[in-house]
């Protein structure tokens, strides 16, 4: 029943987004793909994810809490009481997840996928990143607390309901197996939100942008790579990602596991003399110089009109939002 009021109301969602788009924008349905990732259009594309949240996510558990039970909210687990102690939990759980969700992101960067896979997901997570940018368009405070609420505060509150209150709730009740239930609902959460990268590319071109761009992050880099192709990616590494500390790690969990250690040039000499086998992966040392900071991403899928637009919405002026995207992108005239 849960399921069919999620469907509903995503369908009823949709159909009012339409309209809002519609009135809000001036423009066609047609154009809601391209226009979503328009700043222009940013108070229509918030006042949509909001429409989403509420109607495919909080009501659809309020709805079916009511047919449940007298008692919703109550059924749901909302209460009106703050517990300190489960505020400071919380906020402990959410510290320890940000380490733990930030390996998995690498993890799962493992894991093979065909090619026309890997470029959907990254379309994905470009449109996301270019979504991001047009919803946030901050021009004040007040500007700053709202894209807040609206980006984090409805969509996890309504989410949360949904999965854990509802779905979480009902499935622990009917097979009364906690741990079946979180396993489950965390999976269909994840399937919601997914995001994926996959390998390094094959094609030179690709691969060497790809390092270029890795080569910003201040963290660790784990690639995962085929033993006839150890030798070649090194020499990149070394050429795009610079001199750094590598680590090559074989057979992991395995009778024959090694770990072989050094800068990419003393591996890159070490590879010329050994034979690799069996399952590899790569470590590069993070980029600790401050020059390359990671929220410079968010820019790099941009075309230079929306990348100009995005700061004109902070409140820029034209001639200023292009100078600064000018120097973002290191142009000279």
């Amino acid at each position: 029943m849960l399921i069919a009021f999620v469907v509903a109301g995503y369908f009823f969602a949709s159909f009012i987004n339409i309209w809002v788009w519609q009135a809000l924008t001036g423009t066609s349905a047609l154009t809601i793909k391209e226009g979503m990732t328009d700043p222009a259009n940013g108070d229509a594309v918030k006042l949509m994810q909001c429409i989403t949240a509420i109607l495919a996510f909080f009501l659809p558990a309020l709805i079916t809490a009511s047919v449940m039970n007298r008692k919703p909210v109550k059924l749901l687990g909302l209460s009106y009481r703050v517990n300190l102690k489960q505020v400071g939990l919380v906020c402990a759980i959410m510290l320890a997840a940000l380490f733990v969700s930030t390996f998995l992101g690498y993890v799962t960067r493992l894991i093979p996928l065909p090619e026309s896979l890997k470029l959907q997901f990254d379309k994905m997570e470009s449109d996301y990143i270019k979504q991001a940018a047009a919803i946030i368009g901050l021009k004040s405070f007040a500007d700053y607390i709202l894209a807040l609420f609206v980006m984090a505060f409805i969509p996890a509150f309504c989410e949360e309901v949904l999965f854990r209150g509802g779905l979480q709730n009902y499935l622990t009740r009917a097979t009364r197996k906690p741990w079946v239930s979180i396993i489950v609902v965390s999976l269909l959460f994840s399937v919601a939100h997914i995001s994926f990268y996959g390998f390094l590319p094959r094609k030179q071109k690709d691969k060497t942008d790809e390092l270029v761009r890795l080569s910003k992050y201040p963290a660790t880099i784990i690639l995962y790579e085929s033993p006839i192709r150890v030798k070649e990616t090194l020499r990149q590494i070394e050429k795009h990602v610079g001199n750094r500390q590598v680590v090559i790690s074989r057979e992991i969990s395995k009778i024959h596991e090694q770990y072989i250690r050094g800068t990419c040039q003393e591996l890159v000499e070490w590879v010329e003399e050994h034979a690799i086998k069996g399952e590899c992966c790569i470590l590069i040392e993070a980029n600790m110089s401050t020059e390359a900071p990671i929220d410079n991403i968010w820019r790099e899928s941009l075309s230079i009109a929306a990348h100009v637009q995005t700061y004109e919405a902070t409140g820029l002026t034209h001639k200023e939002a292009m100078k600064k995207a000018d120097t973002d992108r290191q142009i000279i005239k």
